[in-house]
């Protein structure tokens, strides 16, 4: 049914919370689910809604922050600090549930022009930003009980730490507001022309397909070194949770080391005293991470077949034959704006402070750090490698003289008599003489 005040704020405001609660509802489900899976024998209810209002508010970009202080017998003194991690498989969940159902309530809406839509993103923008604040604010509990629950002390010892851990509550709706601005933004312009929609849809192709890349990057690393093992160990359950919410990131990855960026990490600021810590950098390329996982090679023909995928649907997608080139030029501008935030998601990063003593020894430490791709090489790596493979896919339909899946010629429009029922004529002309027979 169609709204009868399409252009109106009231009917911008009831499409915006059915868009809303359908992209919270959506991802608060998997973020649960999720949580379940991630979840140890020793956590409580409260602590697994705990987890999955990280999950959820993580989507959308938002990091942690915690603080804890404590002594226990020879080892005491205060920690704090953040850490922003975003499980990338939610963030695609969150973005496709958005996009679906803004393009259900607005599919029988009369939109006379550019307004309408964009108000409609802006309402939803903003309620989801609402919902996350909600969130990200009760997503919070004691610092005791999270080193309970990852068994890093006793339960008899959870009284002795202070301090709490949750979401950094300013950081949660902005996050949410920018990425669903953003993502019905740009749907919203799309609808309204035709010179987004092809490039639009190869990124789209290129997003969805992450999870695909990330799930053949873990059979990359079947065969390779085993990991080190200590005293942390990680249940089943818990490793196929964390490893779905990583999916995309890992998928991401690939694709960056397959163009060969390079990876690695950074560590900077001071330690002193008994804080053993290794300050400095070390980012790689592909071929120094396949010494150990030698499946990795396999990185790059799967960073060219999405790229490919991604540019052919590109070029399907252009309303005329003439028109690819600049698609695939557009591809590649909305390219260069996505992929440096993408590398910006798919990393760890945080930072920390500690003082305090062990065995007697003052120690002191303030760091900050990131785990992943190194920004701006990686970026600029996969570029090159999405220019090359626009290049081909460019030169391949311009040789064809048609889009990829066009047919190779246009059907006859000959039709035989049979196929028109066309009755013959008998009649007479118009000047008198008889008609000849039908042929």
């Amino acid at each position: 049914m169609s709204d009868p005040r399409p252009g109106t704020l009231p009917g911008s405001v009831r499409r915006g919370a059915a868009v809303a609660g359908a992209t919270l509802a959506v991802t608060g489900a998997a973020s649960l689910l999720l949580a379940w899976l991630i979840a140890t024998a020793s956590m409580t209810f409260g602590q697994l809604l705990t987890t999955a209002g990280v999950l959820l508010a993580g989507a959308f970009g938002a990091g942690v922050d915690g603080s804890m202080s404590g002594s226990f017998v020879v080892v005491g003194g205060t920690a704090s600090g953040s850490a922003t991690a975003v499980p990338l498989t939610l963030t695609l969940l969150a973005g496709a549930t958005a996009v679906l159902a803004f393009r259900r309530v607005s599919r029988d809406v009369p939109h006379t022009g550019a307004a309408t839509p964009l108000v409609d993103a802006a309402v939803a923008a903003a309620l989801v930003a609402v919902g996350v604040l909600v969130v990200a604010l009760l997503a919070r509990t004691g610092s005791g009980g999270i080193l309970v629950a990852l068994d890093w002390i006793a339960a008899r010892d959870a009284d002795q730490v202070r301090g709490d851990a949750g979401v950094v509550p300013w950081r949660a709706p902005l996050g949410a507001f920018a990425l669903m601005l953003g993502v019905l933004g740009v749907l919203a312009v799309t609808t309204l022309g035709e010179r987004l929609r092809a490039p639009v849809h190869g990124l789209v192709t290129l997003l969805l397909l992450l999870p695909v890349a990330g799930v053949l990057g873990v059979l990359m690393l079947a065969g390779g070194d085993p990991a080190p093992t200590g005293d942390v160990s990680v249940e089943a359950a818990s490793g196929v949770g964390l490893g779905l919410a990583a999916l995309a990131t890992w998928g991401f990855a690939v694709l960056a080391l397959g163009a060969l960026g390079p990876a690695g990490y950074t560590v900077d600021g001071s330690a002193s005293g008994d804080l053993e810590v290794t300050l400095g950098a070390f980012h790689s390329r592909l071929g120094h991470w396949t010494d150990s996982e030698p499946g990795l090679w396999a990185a790059i023909p799967v960073a060219v077949l999405v790229l490919g995928l991604s540019a052919l649907r590109v070029a399907r997608s252009s309303t005329d034959v003439r028109r690819v080139p600049g698609d695939l030029l557009r591809w590649l501008a909305l390219l260069a704006v996505a992929l440096p935030g993408l590398a910006v998601v798919s990393r760890l990063s945080g930072t920390g402070r500690v003082a305090g003593q062990s065995w007697g020894e003052e120690g002191r430490g303030e760091l900050t750090g990131t785990l992943g791709l190194d920004l701006w090489p990686a970026t600029l790596h996969l570029l090159a490698l999405a220019g090359a493979v626009a290049l081909v896919v460019g030169l391949l339909v311009r040789a064809r003289g048609r889009r990829p899946g066009d047919r190779l010629s246009a059907p006859s429009d000959r039709r035989t008599l049979e196929e028109t029922s066309v009755t013959p004529v008998t009649g007479g002309s118009s000047d008198g003489h008889p008609a000849p027979p039908h042929p």
